[in-house]
């Protein structure tokens, strides 16, 4: 197995785990800011669609190339994961206090 041949699953899942990543931050970002009020619908709906976009990219890697799963699911759960732990610290240091 040659290295670099995983480089594009790993960057594929990077991709995908930013971008549900993204769909949860356009529900929170109003929020943090202030500019609007937390809404129950809105955060269940941004948590489903984001489940969705990183459950059929896992399906999609595993019907057309089952041998690069694992790359992918790595990369796609260390780019979620690491835009948590910044939303996270971000919060924590910058958020609003009452």
């Amino acid at each position: 197995m040659i290295i670099g041949s995983h480089i594009p699953f790993a960057l594929l899942g990077i991709a995908i785990g930013l971008a549900a990543f993204a769909v949860l931050m356009a529900a929170l970002y109003p929020v943090l800011r202030g500019t609007s009020a937390p809404s129950l619908p809105k955060g269940i709906l941004s948590v489903l669609v984001s489940f969705a976009m990183l459950s059929a990219g896992v399906a999609a890697v595993y019907l057309m190339r089952e041998d690069e799963l694992i790359v992918f699911l790595a990369g796609e759960l260390l780019s979620l994961f690491a835009c948590w732990t910044a939303l996270a610290v971000y919060t924590i240091r910058c958020g609003r206090r009452s």
